[in-house]
């Protein structure tokens, strides 16, 4: 328990260090953007996940709301996502994820494993691969602005309430930065548009040659701010001042004016068109406080003169002495009675008067009349090229687009609709919509959908539709309505996509999810279902249900012995002749290895029972061809009955579980019914538990040895200990289960002393008989490493054997370290320190940090067998085997391929650098006679594989 604390407690700090790395990269770097794959890199690392991303909220046109993914770190292997179109504005409504609303909104954290969330949230999850999930909401200014989430593809990690709050903290500092940013970029905004006011010299013109040019300037439709920094140029230089600026006024929603700047000049600037720039006098601080005096103008509507700027409440302190602003003059411009927008100018000598307003009204009153024109012809221009963008849409959009009427009579179509239906454009113009329902489709719901669209003027939904030549096929539309100024329905517009390939893979996804894929029989999943499902039928029909367990007889050795691509191919024999001795009605499934089941339902007369067992016994009996050779199984089969031996699908599993068991007892390839005097799991394992004391006392145990080949020189360098158990009642019993059961008796110590004896001594005999050094590497238990004294024993077992300590080998799990860190270290400091080798046995199946090469004293890596089966065929295993043995190498370690069965695979591992190899490949394991023989008879296993 103390050492679970340390862990959480040591993960929990290095959280914090991550949070304090993260707020330093996004709040105090000025380019916080470029750091932020850096830091969800190293946040998606330190709490493990596969994925971390950004999404942000926003709003469509229609007021919905909607999220894009932003950034994104995924680790090696993890496919990225950031450009997946699904995750770009994706509707929470819409998509099935209401629920993340209210409570991200709300400040909460949502997270766990996806299989636990709520439908249909946990489908996409699980569509996308994620096995668990955590999104953080961020909150900018106070407002919902997104989630930061991580993601877990390859395993479920669930978080403790202290990393929940470490995270929502991390959120907080996204949300900061976010903030900082938008501040700085609205700061940065008003620098540049108040660095532009900055005028042209101009020559003094009569008032209304100025106007003749602004409106031929009108005419020629020049660019909007060439025509209004002309507008502002003429009133600078009439007015004969140096600054100035021409803003329209605007209004917010809730009706309060603000003024949207058209030009800004100063005619002091070195070039004729200055906006703003840097080199102007004027400094940004004096034209903002200026603002100040637009109020009395927007407010009245009247023109506004201050002929003593620096000395005006309002603006008193702000200006330097030397500040070009002495006088500013305020000057409204109308058309049609509505005041439109404000010229402010001002210069530092001359002071403004009433006479000057009255000489500048025609200049003002054209200046309304061209923003107000300038406005009508931009919301012209718009609208066409929103038609011209609408009309693009419509042709080009993948999705099919129908037009109808009030009535649902076509109107016009879209070339996807052609592609898709495989009728033309000429032949559906003025056909009503329901020639394209399936025929099989009940009308009923098509009227239902009119009503729908209707009521609430649009419809979404699911459809068959009927294509040109008869074919039938999903679509999923959405209709909406079309309404006129008074509110009158005038179209409808139906969008639809042909969704027969996503109705397809859902199809595919589900089987998946539900059968083996092995055996394609049903899984654990649909098992039970449809045990359930046969318990309620039997309960109204007063019916019985038989389930019968099924576990292969020396299946486990088979595979041990011939490999699992042996194994796989008998399984999948055996699933298909018990499948051919049962009715159609009944279910045959696979739970997992060797142990099938079958539901027999619909029946009252269990004398039939037994037959089915015998039948399906008498299948496997019969010899099975792979490959040319025979080989044989059996079949255990235990059998419970409803409701004499549970009223639920898990007691009826259990009990036939136990059932198999005592068949298994009595000698195995039989049947046996659940009776109230077995008590499986409890017996059996008593049973074993007697049996394996006894076999440490009666020296039942063997140990076989497997050779590592090096691979530059084809050397045996190394040489696994195995231990096997051969009982003299139930014959040789896998590792597999007594080794666990050794482990939580404490009878893996005296069995892993044993082990260690009795290897390093035939170590010590085959490095005198041969002439290059030879490595035992032992497996150790956590017991054994936990052990007080564990170093004692190592030294005394060491002496006592003679053997050097660097001819031993001990590899250890990637558990057994995590359990205690610190001790772990110390201890394997010691071992290295005594000259021992130390090896990462099964690397990839548990934690598989990288880290751990780097700060603890690791010799050699050893990839697990289930990495390397699939190398030259999965380009994920193939990338990750790569990946391991670079990053090894890298920090000077050797790496060694466990469970390599084909010339393929040891080609492969050579190709990438790989130090050493092991499986049936080179040699299966043998006895220590069998080994002594191969090392006399030959020094090279399959040194010229490679090059054969």
């Amino acid at each position: 328990m103390i050492n679970k604390k340390a862990e959480i407690s040591h993960r929990y700090d290095v959280l914090l260090e991550v949070m304090a790395h993260a707020a330093e990269q996004l709040l105090y770097s000025p380019h916080w953007e470029k750091n932020i794959h850096n830091v969800l890199e190293r946040l998606g690392k330190t709490v493990g996940a596969c994925r971390t991303f950004v999404f942000e909220n926003h709003y469509n046109r229609e007021g919905q709301l909607l999220t894009s993914q932003r950034y994104e770190w995924t680790a090696p292997g993890v496919q990225p996502q950031i450009n997946n179109p699904e995750l770009q504005n994706f509707s929470y409504e819409a998509g099935g994820f209401q629920r993340w609303i209210t409570l991200l909104s709300n400040d909460q954290v949502i997270h766990g494993r996806s299989r636990d969330f709520p439908s249909p949230e946990s489908t996409i999850l699980l569509r996308h691969g994620i096995q668990s999930t955590a999104v953080v909401p961020i909150f900018v200014r106070d407002g919902w602005w997104g989630f930061i989430g991580f993601d877990n593809t390859r395993h479920e990690r669930l978080f403790s309430l202290a990393e929940e709050n470490a995270l929502k903290t991390l959120a907080s500092i996204f949300g900061a930065a976010i903030t900082w940013e938008s501040i700085t970029r609205e700061q940065e905004k008003n620098r540049h548009q108040l660095e532009r006011l900055l005028s042209k010299e101009r020559s003094h013109h009569q008032l209304f040659d100025a106007i003749g040019r602004i409106q031929s300037l009108f005419i020629q439709d020049a660019n909007p701010s060439v025509l209004f920094g002309n507008v502002l140029q003429e009133a600078l230089t009439l007015s004969e001042s140096q600054l100035g600026f021409l803003s329209e006024i605007r209004y917010t929603k809730t009706g309060t004016p603000y003024l949207r700047t058209l030009a800004i000049g100063n005619t002091t600037c070195n070039n004729g068109q200055c906006y703003l720039r840097a080199t102007c006098s004027l400094s940004g601080a004096e034209l903002a406080k200026l603002k100040a005096l637009f109020c009395d103008a927007i407010t009245s509507g009247k023109a506004v003169i201050a002929n003593d700027v620096p000395n005006d409440p309002q603006v008193s302190g702000v200006l330097s002495s030397d500040s070009q602003i002495k006088r500013f003059l305020g000057l409204p411009f109308y058309h049609h009675g509505s005041l439109l927008g404000i010229v402010g100018v001002a210069n530092r000598d001359k002071p403004y008067d009433k006479r000057l307003i009255e000489y500048l009204d025609p200049l003002l009153s054209t200046c309304g009349s061209i923003l107000d024109a300038y406005h009508n012809d931009q919301r012209r221009r718009d609208a066409e090229s929103r038609l011209r963008l609408t009309a693009k849409v419509f042709e080009s959009t993948i999705e099919g687009v129908i037009i109808v009427d009030a009535r649902a009579y076509i109107v016009d179509v879209n070339k996807a609709f052609t592609h898709i239906t495989g009728m033309v454009r000429q032949e559906i113009i003025g056909q009503h919509l329901s020639v394209l329902r399936a025929k099989q489709e009940e009308p009923i719901s098509f009227q239902k959908i009119w009503r729908s669209i209707k009521s609430t003027g649009q419809w979404q939904g699911e459809l068959w539709s009927q294509r040109k030549n008869g074919e039938t096929y999903p679509v999923w539309m959405t209709v909406s309505s079309v309404r006129n100024s008074k509110e009158e329905i005038t179209h409808y517009v139906a969008v639809f996509s042909d969704i027969t390939i996503r109705k397809q893979t859902e199809q595919r996804l589900y089987y998946l999810a539900h059968h083996d894929t092995l055996t394609g029989l049903p899984n654990r999943t649909l098992f039970l279902d449809r045990l359930k499902h046969a318990i309620n039928h039997a309960h109204r029909r007063n019916y019985r249900v038989a389930v019968l367990f099924i576990d292969l007889d020396r299946f486990k050795f088979i595979n041990d012995t011939l490999g699992h691509r042996i194994g796989d191919i008998l399984l999948k024999q055996v699933a298909k002749r018990m499948q051919a001795n049962i009715r159609a009605e009944d279910t045959i499934a696979r739970l997992g290895g060797d142990e099938f089941t079958v539901i027999i339902e619909s029946f009252t007369d269990t004398s039939v029972i037994p037959l089915i067992a015998r039948k399906i016994i008498n299948a496997c009996e019969k010899p099975f061809n792979i490959n040319g050779k025979e080989l044989f199984v059996s079949a255990s089969i235990g059998i419970s009955l409803y409701p004499t031996d549970g009223y639920d699908a898990g007691m009826l599993l259990q009990h036939a579980d136990a059932a198999m068991y005592r068949a298994k007892e009595k000698g195995k390839n039989s049947y046996q019914f659940f009776t109230t005097e077995i008590n499986a799991a409890a017996a059996e394992h008593l049973a074993l538990e007697n049996r394996l004391r006894k076999a440490i006392a009666q020296g039942e145990f063997q140990l076989y040895y497997q050779p590592i080949m090096d691979m530059e020189s084809g050397a045996i360098v190394s040489v696994e200990a195995l231990i096997r158990w051969v009982n003299p009642e139930l014959g040789l019993i896998n590792p597999d289960k007594f080794i666990p059961l050794a482990e939580e008796t404490g009878l893996i110590i005296p069995i892993g002393e044993w082990v260690l004896q009795t290897a390093c001594a035939q170590a010590k005999i085959w490095n005198q008989e041969n002439t290059y050094p030879l490595r035992i590497a032992i497996n150790l238990s956590a017991r054994q490493f936990q052990q007080i004294d564990f170093l004692e024993r190592i030294l005394e077992i060491l002496k006592k054997t003679d053997l050097l300590p660097n001819r031993l080998e001990l590899e250890l799990t990637e558990s057994m370290i995590m359990d205690n860190m610190e001790a772990s270290l110390e201890t394997l400091n010691a071992l290295k320190k005594m000259g021992c080798q130390i090896s990462l046995d099964d690397f990839g199946t548990g934690y598989s940090s990288l880290a751990y090469l780097k700060r603890f004293p690791i010799d050699t890596v050893k990839i697990d067998h289930s990495f390397v089966r699939d190398i030259s065929t999965d380009p994920d295993d193939a990338a990750i085997t790569t990946a391991v043995t670079t990053m090894a190498h890298s920090l000077r370690r050797k790496v060694v391929a466990e469970g390599v069965e084909t010339r393929e695979q040891l080609e492969f591992l050579d190709n990438i650098g790989v130090n050493g190899v092991q499986g049936y490949f080179i040699s299966y394991p043998a006895p220590a006679e069998n080994f002594t023989r191969l090392l006399q008879e030959r020094h090279y296993i399959n040194h010229d594989l490679l090059r054969l």
